[in-house]
């Protein structure tokens, strides 16, 4: 393979740099990244991974800024992929045979690539494919014009060709919900300037388009999309996207799927083949109710795309592949709408409903679930300001406006009230059924549904922290598959409970069919959760009294708000009153021990509380942990290490019997099992009794590998052994690639150098002089240390030549020779030789960023 070049520009990319660097590393000879003024940690990733490192100053200017990095390359071939851009593994082996096979054909100069535009924010989703030219040979005739939107176009004699690569699929993350909006915000901005200034050009009318259609003005898109095709702007590989734009805002802004179809029709006579105008008009007409029409609408278009696909190398090859993204949710309908028919031509059996503010980051989830399960969704949006109501439409769903009044049984009540369905599944929208739960589900409500005396099931509800890869929390029980009955409605305003207030006795036995998942209590979600309850449980205290369940309610609120004192009171006024909840009573007695425990109480204090807490509810094996955890504070090792026993055998009773499912009890303890397991193990170390402290450790490792003290406790039991011995412990239990650089944090600090050693090269980056010393390499770790303090030196002039107060505080830190340079008064040979190189730099920087010497 010829030797071959990667470049980039970049500016902030440190989420999306490292893999770029790791699929050109693979790839290209070299790597050329251009920095156009980080502010992150960008710049480091570039250098740690060996890159060519280049700065070049940003003038609002693509074009410029990615010929700057082209002159930089000194390969046969340049990849020209973005920083938010990849081929994956797969596709590696058909690059390197490509050029190879058209290296010495000089008349191709480029390959023109498939990229698939994905959603990373909404499960990878496709959102469409296009093709762009990201392989092309080195040659001064070929360079980028245009400061937006940037052409690769070649300048130089005689006629030479592009290629198609359809093979190597690109995938593209860029216009991923997260940066969509303020990518389109700074691109606008960029070709409103160029127009102004006379620089723009003719095609900028359909991008202009595209800028305000993801900010979400929809007159605007309208406008300048209609313009664009008036004045038949095309724009190659994107012809169609304007009658799409216009045909989507078009619906958005209130026009029914009829007003739609002179426009759809028009699209069609100038571009047949494309199926994506039908695809469209579809999911007008089945927001609008008329599923009937849409689902003709989506069999055509459908029918369209096969021939689409059919003649992908006549001239609809270069056309946007928008069905890509369309597809799954043409198909989701068209199932949905088979099973009714075949269900029943009036009835629905099951509804999925939600109410919903804000939550783009968990909707998909939501909709992927209840898209297998329900005949008919419903989401009620109480306000959302983020990109929630359009990933529903996106996906084909009812949408439905309820004004938020601090209630949620009224939004609740209001969602079932739309909905059709013999049964109503009521999640929330951080709430999901696990797919291999789906058949449980089924089986469940078809086993109860002929029995008219249960009106509601309740199943075991998990709580998982969706950032920690959904680390298991705790456990408790909730009602939120039931029928549809004017009698069974949703009352208070916060904490809200399924009520039936009907006559007959009715049932809602708990099932073990499926489960329901909770992200809700996941890392970070809970600060903005405790405040908002805590105020609206005051403001329901103040409209309608207080409920005696509400003092468990306000003991969370303040425990999480790290008021401990009344967290401690309102446990207390639950646990001695008579109001209480069904499922969930042992929770107040947890906020109260751990209270004291954040208190510093002692354990005259704390002991009493766990008894009595035990004595109600004895198999609930948290409060054991907690006594366990008071004994350690107060350095009780061996009470310790009784209480950890005691509550390892109380929860293994409890799971036997179910226990805790028998009272829908919470369950807290499972997740604290893993600290539990390593206590265990370092008291048992510290007796010497190694094998039985071996067995904690290995049942910690089964249920958390990842605590950092699983590796500092095998290094304990390996402190005897070779470093090749520790190398294969490990590898048994961690991926060597995958967790080098959690093994690298955690292993003892100042030992196993050669361990460590062996476990940074699997890094990405890693210091130079890191590696040379942990390979006993001196004099070279010494040699790059310099080089780093010598650098760093020289910038530290350059800053505090330009503040003068700064200098005269910080200046002091400089060795003597810095000091004499920075100060002008180098004497000796060495300082003026010194004082010659930092001139250079302060040169450089000069042009750089224009500052004066």
């Amino acid at each position: 393979m010829p030797y071959t070049s990667a470049c980039v520009i970049v500016r902030n990319e440190e989420k999306n740099l490292p893999r770029w660097l790791k699929c050109m590393s693979a790839l290209a000879d070299e790597m050329v990244v251009v920095d156009t003024g980080s502010t992150d940690n960008t710049v480091e990733l570039a250098k740690q991974a060996g890159a060519r490192l280049f700065s070049f100053p940003w003038i609002n200017d693509f074009a410029a800024a990615k010929n700057y990095a082209l002159e930089q390359a000194r390969g046969k071939w340049i990849f020209l992929l973005d920083a938010d851009e990849y081929w994956e593994e797969r596709d590696f082996a058909i690059i390197r045979k490509t050029l190879r096979q058209y290296d010495k054909q000089k008349n191709v100069i480029g390959f023109v690539c498939r990229r698939v535009n994905i959603d990373v924010d909404n499960n990878d989703r496709i959102l469409n494919e296009n093709l762009h030219i990201r392989i092309s040979r080195n040659l001064s005739q070929l360079r980028y014009q245009r400061a937006i939107h940037e052409q690769l176009v070649y300048t130089g004699p005689g006629k030479k060709e592009m290629k198609i690569l359809p093979e190597a699929v690109i995938i593209h993350t860029g216009y991923s919900a997260s940066t969509d909006i303020n990518k389109a915000k700074r691109n606008l901005a960029i070709m409103l300037d160029l127009q102004k200034n006379g620089k723009g050009q003719e095609s900028d009318i359909c991008y202009i388009t595209d800028c305000y259609y993801s900010m979400k003005d929809y007159e605007k898109a309208i406008e300048y999309a209609r313009e664009a095709i008036a004045r038949k702007v095309i724009l190659p590989g994107r012809e169609t996207r304007m009658y799409c734009t216009l045909i989507q805002s078009l619906h958005l802004t209130g026009h029914t799927w009829k007003q739609l179809v002179p426009v759809v029709e028009k699209a069609e006579r100038e571009f047949p083949h494309v199926p994506e105008f039908r695809a469209l008009l579809g999911f007008a007409a089945w927001q609008d109710g008329d599923r009937e029409q849409a689902c003709k609408f989506f069999q055509k278009s459908v029918e369209l795309y096969q021939e689409f696909l059919a003649h992908r190398q006549d001239r609809t090859a270069t056309f946007a592949d928008e069905m890509q993204g369309l597809l799954p949710r043409i198909e989701s309908c068209l199932a949905e709408e088979s099973a009714e028919n075949c269900a029943s031509p009036s009835k629905v059996k099951l509804s999925a409903a939600v109410i919903v503010k804000n939550g783009e980051d968990d909707i998909g989830t939501w909709l992927n679930c209840v898209q297998s399960l329900a005949e008919e969704i419903v989401v009620v949006d109480t306000g959302s300001t983020d990109r929630t109501v359009e990933i529903v439409k996106a996906a084909g769903v009812k949408v439905v406006h309820f004004d938020w009044i601090d209630d949620f049984a009224a939004a609740k009540n209001f969602a079932i009230e739309q909905v059709h369905g013999e049964w109503v599944l009521l999640m929330d929208a951080d709430e999901y059924i696990p797919q291999e739960y789906y058949e449980g589900f089924k089986n469940a409500l078809n086993r109860y549904d002929e029995d008219e005396s249960v009106i509601g099931l309740c199943s075991e509800w998990i709580n998982v922290d969706k950032v920690r890869n959904n680390a298991y929390i705790s456990k408790g029980y909730q009602v939120r598959l039931f029928r549809n009955l004017p009698e069974l409605r949703y009352v208070h305003m916060i904490h809200e409970l399924l009520c039936y207030s009907g006559k007959d006795k009715k049932l809602m036995p708990y099932v073990q069919d499926f489960k329901i998942y909770h992200t809700g209590y996941s890392t970070g979600r809970m600060p903005e959760k405790y405040s908002r309850n805590l105020r609206l449980l005051l403001l329901s205290e103040q409209k309608y009294g207080c409920r005696a369940e509400d003092n468990m309610y306000l003991a969370e609120c303040y425990y999480g708000m790290h008021d401990y004192e009344k967290a401690i009171e309102h446990a207390k006024a639950y646990l001695d009153g008579d109001g209480r909840t069904i499922g969930g009573e042992n929770r107040p007695y947890s906020i109260w021990i751990k209270s004291l425990i954040q208190l510093e109480k002692s354990l005259a204090e704390i002991l009493p509380v766990v008894k009595r807490a035990l004595q109600e509810f004895p198999y609930s094996a948290e409060f054991k942990v907690l006594e366990g955890v008071a004994h350690q504070r107060a350095q009780d090792y061996a009470g310790t290490e009784v209480c950890y026993r005691e509550a390892l055998q109380i929860y293994a009773a409890g799971q036997a019997g179910n226990e805790l499912q028998k009272e829908l009890l919470t369950e807290d303890a499972s997740a604290a099992f893993v600290g539990v397991y390593l206590e265990l193990c370092k008291l048992l170390l510290w007796q010497e009794k190694n094998a039985e402290a071996w067995e904690y450790l290995q049942k910690a490792l089964v249920e958390n590998k990842y605590n950092p003290v699983c590796v500092q406790l095998l290094g304990k039991f390996m402190a005897a052994d070779e470093d090749v011995t520790w190398i294969e412990v490990l590898n048994k239990i961690y991926d060597k690639e995958k967790d080098a650089a959690f093994i690298v944090e955690n292993l003892p600090a100042g030992q196993r150098d050669k361990v460590r050693l062996y476990y940074m090269q699997k890094l990405p980056q890693s210091r130079q002089v890191d590696k040379f010393m942990l390979a006993g390499r001196l004099e070279a770790a010494s040699a790059a240390l310099a080089e780093d303090t010598a650098a760093l030196l020289q910038l530290g002039i350059r800053g505090f030549a330009h503040d003068v107060d700064t200098m005269d505080k910080l200046g002091v830190l400089f060795p003597k020779m810095y000091k004499a340079v920075t100060l002008g008064k180098g004497s000796t040979a060495e300082e003026r030789r010194l004082a010659a190189k930092t001139a250079r730099i302060q040169k450089w920087l000069t042009s750089y960023d224009g500052q004066a010497e």
